[in-house]
């Protein structure tokens, strides 16, 4: 995935540089999974990948800069996620098709996001990644609607919205718990989640 300006300092050309930040990305991700966020450092990046804490600096100022990548990344899985099941450009039989295939694609993007609720943590605490997240909030719970409206077109937009802000909250809250469970439980989640929304959608199918 490509690498965003964000707060990075710069952004790497060469191959070997663009190898080292991605190192960086993954070692931070993997310390995030099994240390937490409270004691991540610069310096312990650095030592766990083994690379000179100025190989750090030289493309992030500090751990805040580093996670503001991650966090982008992240984002924009999910919306991937909703251009790859955009009824729109992509043939679904009818509602209940896209739906299960939004609930998978979605489970997906989850499920390959390492360390994703230490993220979601941080991410609700830091008054930059907030504001970041409550921008693709905005811009996902549009795309819901769209998609929704796609198929249901009887509904007012104030009826749509809802919908999809419904969509967006109980899929986020479902497959966040999914995300951090063992295969049978996550599993079951993610099944509660398509058995709650289909039962949800076909209230306004008729």
């Amino acid at each position: 995935m490509p690498i965003k300006q964000s707060s990075m300092r710069r952004l790497p050309t060469q191959k070997r540089s663009k190898e080292r930040v991605e190192k960086i990305i993954a070692t931070t991700l993997e310390y995030m999974a099994e240390e937490g966020i409270d004691s991540l450092t610069c310096a312990k990046v650095a030592e766990r990948a083994e690379l000179p804490i100025a190989t750090i600096y030289q493309f992030f100022p500090n751990k805040e800069s580093i996670l503001e990548v991650i966090a982008e990344r992240w984002l924009t899985a999910n919306m991937e996620t909703l251009e790859v099941t955009d009824p729109s450009k992509t043939h679904f039989a009818n509602w209940q098709q896209w739906l299960e295939a939004a609930i998978e694609e979605d489970y997906a993007t989850y499920q390959n996001q390492r360390a994703l609720l230490a993220l979601t943590s941080v991410m609700s605490i830091t008054p930059h990644l907030k504001e970041l997240e409550r921008k693709h909030d905005a811009l996902i719970k549009a795309r819901i609607t769209g998609s929704i409206g796609y198929f249901f077109s009887q509904l007012d937009q104030k009826t749509l919205m809802l919908l999809a802000e419904t969509t967006m909250s109980v899929s986020h809250a479902t497959l966040l718990k999914a995300a951090g469970a063992d295969e049978e439980q996550s599993l079951w989640r993610k099944n509660n989640l398509k058995f709650m929304l289909l039962g949800l959608y076909a209230k306004y199918a008729y």
